[in-house]
């Protein structure tokens, strides 16, 4: 059972957490596709977050992670969420991914997401939810995935 976590919306003071999970979790997978280069990460992250909207994840109290999930009128798209690497393994990135899931299916919405190629444990994450493998993004570094909704066809 994962441990149990709360959302609070994000501001503008979270933003050096923000740059810190996305060069941390990030530059591994950044690196193996098309190098790391740090100026260009630290605009990367200041871009996305001022487009975010993002929530924080806490465990006791404590910033683990980031999670943004928007909801459009023709799906949800989890366009981030990111679990401090101390915190992940605990089903925390599951638990939010099963709500998520299960506020779509209530609204008969696909969700959508993006996962990089060198990112295998978000991978497997997703496909064990049910997420389908899609296109190769358009910059070539990752996928896309997507679950429809359970339909109710008996």
């Amino acid at each position: 059972m994962p441990p149990k976590y709360t959302l609070r919306p994000g501001t503008d003071a979270d933003f050096d957490f923000y740059k810190y999970l996305h060069h941390d979790l990030f530059k591994e997978h950044v690196t193996a596709i098309w190098g790391w280069d740090e100026a260009q990460q630290d605009k990367i992250a200041e871009e996305e977050f001022a487009e975010s909207g993002i929530s924080v994840i806490q465990v006791d109290g404590q910033d683990i992670g980031v999670v943004q999930i928007e909801e459009k009128q023709d799906e949800f798209r989890l366009s981030q969420l990111w679990i401090s690497k101390d915190f992940q393994g605990r089903e925390i990135g599951t638990a939010i991914t099963e709500e998520t899931i299960k506020q779509a299916e209530t609204k008969g919405l696909p969700i959508r997401l993006h996962v990089l190629k060198t990112n295998y444990r978000a991978r497997v994450l997703y496909e064990r939810l049910g997420f389908i493998l899609g296109d190769e993004a358009e910059h070539g570094g990752g996928f896309y995935m997507k679950k429809e909704p359970k339909s109710d066809v008996s």
